[in-house]
């Protein structure tokens, strides 16, 4: 009996596709719910000094604090934080296709997090940069297991294959997604906290 050969897998066919293939996942660590918490305090926090510096600490010698604008930017980065690790994220775990609905979010997230650095002295990107990185994260991580399940096993045919490609992205589209998702929403993450240093310590 012959064996089908690997290139016949999902991988194969969504190596085609936009997205880059992630690298393998041995290694990783998983996302825990703990971890998960973990990031979404961090991610706040670095907001929030970050706004005490960009309103308060780090004005002008001729400029008052702007305790107004602190306020409120922390209070729309609890609220956005909150939304997005307590509402988007288990929504997306418990939606019918958990791996599509956490990438899809995960790239919303990190494409927002990248808009957001023309206004980065809001702190968004760091909210929204790390809810890219957990989104995107899990969303590989359970479509990694789909194809885990799935052997890698090639489609029937090539009419539902087409079928597939134009409505339902296959679990290798799904990691790679979320692959993307985590790495974009970090590298803003990373790029905001450089932005930040820069324009506060660097004349």
């Amino acid at each position: 009996m012959t064996k089908r050969p690997p290139s016949s897998g999902c991988y194969a066919a969504h190596c085609q596709g936009w997205f880059p293939q992630p690298p393998s996942r041995e290694g990783w660590p998983r996302v825990s719910r703990v971890s998960q918490l973990l990031i979404a305090v961090i991610a706040l926090v670095v907001a929030v000094i970050a706004l005490l510096f960009y309103f308060v600490v780090g004005r002008a010698p001729d400029e008052h604090p702007n305790f107004g604008g602190f306020v409120i930017l922390t209070v729309i980065c609890v609220g956005l934080t909150v939304a997005l690790f307590l509402a988007v994220l288990p929504a997306a775990e418990h939606a019918s296709q958990p791996s599509k609905r956490l990438s899809q979010a995960g790239i919303t997230s990190s494409l927002l997090a990248l808009v957001a650095m023309v206004v980065y002295w809001t702190a968004l990107p760091f909210v929204l940069g790390a809810g890219g990185v957990v989104l995107g994260r899990l969303g590989e991580a359970r479509a990694a297991r789909e194809l885990e399940r799935s052997g890698g096993a090639g489609r029937e045919d090539e009419a539902q294959a087409e079928q597939d490609d134009d409505t339902d992205p296959a679990p290798g589209q799904r990691a790679s997604q979320g692959w993307v998702a985590a790495v974009l929403g970090g590298l803003v993450f990373l790029a905001c906290v450089i932005v930040t240093i820069v324009s506060q310590f660097i004349p």
